[in-house]
């Protein structure tokens, strides 16, 4: 009875592992224990250990701000933006022509800025009228 059920829960996975047209999943079937879990979890990045020692004074009086590091190996400092003061624009999704895209994508870093800029004297051409209908 045993080999009986080892081999149903074998034919179980071969059936399990193959997608109806045949062709075989990515995945498959793995046995997690707890222990294993434990062993695999990633240590705590907050959590002191021994063999990190404090920096002295000496080593925080030499820290430099990160953004004159980025300007002394030529990077540009990733920027962050905080909330709008005042909600001034609205978040959409818009589909565009290709060529639309790769026109302004073409002049580099704020190609949406430049879009919207184009569409405001667009509006204000126009009297602020509604266009279509």
């Amino acid at each position: 009875m045993a080999s009986e059920n080892k081999a149903s829960r074998t034919m179980a996975r071969e059936t399990v592992d193959k997608k109806p047209g045949g062709s075989a999943r990515s995945g498959k079937f793995v046995t997690v224990n707890p222990t294993r879990i434990r062993r695999t979890r990633k240590a705590d990045p907050y959590r002191p250990d021994d063999e990190t020692a404090p920096l002295t004074d000496e080593e925080v009086a030499t820290l430099r701000p990160t953004p004159d590091i980025f300007a002394e190996l030529g990077l540009e400092v990733p920027r962050t933006r905080g909330p709008q003061k005042a909600p001034t624009k609205k978040q959409v999704t818009l589909r565009l022509d290709e060529n639309v895209v790769e026109y302004f994508k073409a002049g580099g870093r704020g190609w949406q800025t430049r879009l919207n800029d184009e569409l405001v004297k667009l509006v204000a051409g126009n009297g602020g009228k509604r266009h279509g209908g």
